[in-house]
């Protein structure tokens, strides 16, 4: 016999429009901030030998989890020959980051780092338009309120509030929020859902909600649920589809929306 925690489906509106001063802020922020940034990233990828194991290593073996098996490219090229070249020209793309770096962040006319500066303030409308289609549709703002993502997060670690900040399109179909990894890992939990719900949420969004990908992605999120669970619980494993899972979805009426379940044995 099982039990079912909760039960959840969470509405992703299809647009967000954010407050105003918002992409401003960001703008100025990082453009103050472009020494800091410019030594941490010196101080995150300091030789060839960081390069190749935080970014290119990592970014080679991922990245063939976006894309489709039936993937083709307008020449006619399949996923296994894109991501063999993918692999090959980051490997070797060192020497071409560190010049583009040292660019970015040179003295221009004058002026410490101005080619970062200029585009961070010349990206403001492009910034302020992914955060309306994207990132704000999981996240939510002051404006209007919290998004299915942070929902997520907080639902799924018990916080008994969240259920009264569920919204018109969402939907409870079964139980109440409940702490479902380990109590001294709440903080790290909610922190590795938000970025993974974010970043496969556009993903999906970016590929015009393709099956396949929607797959792929939600493999990956029950998969790092999965390994954070409280073991204790007697949780039935996040998989897709499952009787717990955490999964993105396009229902019957086309509205896209993030489905939390979890069941013990």
């Amino acid at each position: 016999m099982t039990n079912i925690l909760f039960d959840v489906k969470l509405e992703i509106p299809a647009l967000y429009k954010p407050a105003g001063d918002v992409a401003q802020k960001w703008a100025q922020n990082l453009a103050e901030q472009a020494e800091l940034v410019e030594n941490r990233l010196m101080k995150a990828l300091p030789d060839e030998a960081s390069f190749q194991e935080k970014l290119a290593t990592p970014a080679a073996e991922q990245w063939p989890a976006f894309m489709s098996d039936t993937y083709r490219t307008k020449r006619g090229r399949v996923k296994q020959s894109v991501v063999k070249t993918f692999a090959k020209n980051i490997q070797n793309a060192y020497d071409s980051w560190v010049k583009r770096i040292s660019r970015v962040f040179e003295v221009t006319d004058g002026v410490k780092a101005k080619r970062f500066k200029d585009a961070v303030l010349d990206s403001q409308e492009r910034v302020a338009d992914v955060l309306r289609k994207k990132a704000l549709r999981l996240t939510g703002d002051r404006v209007h309120g919290i998004g299915a993502a942070a929902i997520a997060c907080f639902w799924m670690t018990g916080e008994p509030t969240i259920a009264g900040k569920l919204r018109q399109g969402d939907q409870l179909i079964d139980g109440n929020p409940y702490r479902i990894c380990r109590e001294e890992f709440i903080q790290s939990f909610r922190s590795a859902l938000m970025n993974r719900l974010i970043q496969a949420g556009m993903l999906i969004s970016n590929t015009e909600y393709d099956t396949a990908v929607i797959s792929a992605q939600n493999s990956v999120t029950n998969n790092l649920v999965q390994g954070m669970i409280d073991p204790s619980l007697g949780l039935m494993s996040f998989t897709p589809g499952g009787d717990s899972r955490v999964d993105f979805l396009v229902d019957g009426d086309g509205i896209f929306k993030l489905h939390l379940k979890a069941t013990q044995v």
